[in-house]
Formats: structure tokens, sequence, C-alpha cells
């Protein structure tokens, strides 16, 4: 939830999803590179926080997700994180993080592949 409590998470591109131009479905091992950007709710108080580290943290990260759009990076927030500041939102940036990893890796196709895996059988 944003501080305004209105529950909108700020997630998602600009643009609908809908592949890449040369028609590939992720379905071929390859994966779109992705970025999540996330904040605590009261870094947009600023230094007003004891916590936080600057004012214009909230405006920055608005211009990263931006800028990593514009070079086709697929850019998720940013994401307001509920009663955090800037030195408490850490904790919640691993484990929302790893969600997000998670899903991707999940619409991406990837629970049907595995991971290469090395062993001494292989070196023959």
């Amino acid at each position: 939830e944003k501080a305004d409590g209105s529950g909108d998470l700020g997630i998602g591109n600009d643009e609908e999803d809908e592949g890449d131009e040369d028609g590939d479905d992720g379905d071929n091992g390859s994966y779109e590179v992705g970025a999540l950007v996330l904040l605590g709710e009261k870094e947009h108080a600023g230094l007003r926080v004891t916590g936080n580290v600057h004012d214009s943290l909230p405006a920055g990260a608005r211009d990263l997700v931006h800028a990593l759009r514009g070079i086709g990076v697929h850019a998720e927030g940013p994401l307001d994180v509920s009663g955090e500041d800037h030195s408490t939102v850490k904790m919640s940036v691993v484990s929302r993080g790893m969600v997000w990893v998670a899903e991707r890796a999940r619409a991406n196709g990837s629970s049907r592949r595995q991971a290469p895996t090395t062993s001494d059988e292989d070196e023959d």
C-alpha cells in the first residue's frame, strides 16, 4: 500500500508485454533482464525521518525505472514498502525481491527447466 492507503503498489510496465519483436516467447531458455525498485513508504518524507539518507530518493527511483525501461529492461516499481524508511527497508527488499524473482521465473516457465549441473562424470 502507498502512504495514502490507496493500495496502488505502482507495479507494472507502461506498455503491455507482448514478447520480443522476433517472436521469442521466452520458452527457449533465455530470460528477459528485469529489475524491481523498492522504497520504504516513509522515504517520501525525506530527511524529516531520521532513518532516511536524503530528500530525493523517491524521485530518483522513478527516474531509475524510467531510464531502465528506456534501455529495454523490464522494470517494475517503484513500489512502496509499507511502514518502512531507508534504514529499515532492507529485509523487505530481500524477501520481496526473492518472491519477485520466483514469480518471474515461474511466468517464464523455468519450473520446467533444470539448471545445468556439473559432475565428475561430465569430465570424461
